[in-house]
């Protein structure tokens, strides 16, 4: 192509471009004159490539300008460059789009350039639709809600299914996925103008269906259903699951776990219930609380009184060397550090006697293991003791 149709396609383009300024419908919008520009020289650059019989340079270059503006005569070359690349049918889609967007460009502005671009789009088309290859994919019609079909990894819609689509020639790969069903892939080759049905098969699983019961639903609740884990909020609907080998396994914190194991058939419904026993310790007594809470509460609790202490003996020594000195010569300033050394040491005092307080109820609910340990607890006591200008923290008991 020569210069002159150079300077034509770049007039039909800024027709294009002057035209989504007239109020259009709402799919034609008017980009920005930063947008316009950079779309014209997106356009230009594909057209020197187009000419120069760089198909795929020039391919990324007009996507790049329908990108920034929507044109049908970027479409139309789009399918130019298709066609020259060896993939019908990619561009018999452009050719049918760019020619559908042209004849809407003209209903809503009357301007009769783009009949040039619908024609030749239309023309185009039909001279390649003998090429273009076509697959129609097949499904069963119970295939179950949740089915998902592919073809080259790009799912296609329930409204495709059973519809002849053109696609371009080589090797395509179909694969489909349903609830309770067999996985399904196939690989073709598909040649020009070859037109080929894939019956896409969903084969049933072997099923059986579970009701699982609880009589108690513990804290820290999980299921195992079959070696997957179960949601305990989907407790109240039949669970399908493979027949044949099947096992069961609930666990709670400080329950025994609960196991069933059966052979179901396929088709076959069961129900089971649940009954989780409490786990008793040595001495018959059920677990409590691990021993590392009640040490790490009570270790906190001694070391909040002992700074507590160590802030009291500061403030009391600091008030009495204040006290020594002549009332004329004390520093204010000291007087506010012995008022804050103070006030921390009450807090630290408050924070570990409530702390001396936990630990001590733990004392008492403390997993410690056989009969004579959990005596020893009882006798395990941890308090704070306060004095004329000293603090500190007692423990009495054995461990």
């Amino acid at each position: 192509m020569g210069p002159t149709t150079t300077r034509v396609c770049a007039g039909v383009l800024l027709a294009v471009v002057a035209a989504t300024s007239v109020t259009l419908p709402a799919r034609v919008t008017h980009a920005a004159p930063a947008a316009d520009a950079a779309a014209l020289k997106k356009f230009e650059e594909g057209r020197k490539a187009y000419d120069a019989g760089k198909f795929e340079e020039a391919l990324l270059a007009f996507k790049g300008s329908l990108e920034l503006l929507a044109s049908p005569n970027t479409r139309l070359y789009i399918a130019r460059c298709y066609r020259a690349l060896g993939k019908p049918a990619s561009a018999y889609t452009m050719y049918r789009m760019a020619s559908k967007e042209a004849q809407d460009r003209l209903a809503a502005t009357g301007e009769k350039r783009y009949t040039a671009t619908r024609d030749s789009a239309i023309s185009e088309a039909g001279e390649l639709e003998a090429k273009v290859p076509r697959i129609t994919l097949a499904l069963p019609s119970d295939a179950p809600d949740g089915t998902e079909v592919k073809l080259d990894g790009e799912v296609v819609p329930r409204g495709g299914w059973g519809v002849a689509t053109e696609i371009d020639p080589g090797p395509h790969e179909v694969t489909a996925t349903g609830p309770r069903r067999k996985p399904f892939a196939s690989k073709i080759e598909l040649a020009e103008g070859q037109q080929k049905r894939v019956d896409v098969e969903l084969a049933k699983l072997a099923t059986a269906f579970v009701s699982i019961k609880l009589t108690s639903r513990p804290a820290g609740l999980s299921i195992d259903l079959g070696g997957k884990p179960l949601d305990t909020g989907a407790l109240g609907s039949e669970q399908a699951v493979d027949a044949g080998a099947f096992e069961l396994l609930v666990r709670a914190p400080g329950h025994k776990d609960f196991v069933w194991k059966k052979v179901l058939a396929d088709g076959e419904r069961a129900t089971v219930e649940v009954k989780l026993v409490a786990q008793k310790v040595a001495g018959g007594a059920a677990k409590g609380t691990p021993k590392w809470m009640f040490y790490a509460v009570a270790g906190a609790s001694v070391v909040a009184l002992g700074a507590g202490s160590y802030f009291a003996v500061q403030a009391k020594s600091l008030s009495d060397d204040e006290q020594a000195k002549n009332k004329f010569l004390r520093d204010p300033a000291e007087r506010d550090r012995v008022d804050s050394l103070s006030g921390t040491a009450n807090l630290l005092f408050i924070a570990g006697g409530a702390l001396a307080v936990g630990a001590g109820v733990l004392a008492f609910t403390t997993q410690w293991g056989g009969a004579k340990e959990r005596e020893k607890a009882k006798a395990t006591a941890v308090a704070p003791w306060l004095g004329v200008g000293t603090a500190g923290v007692a423990a009495r008991g054995s461990f």
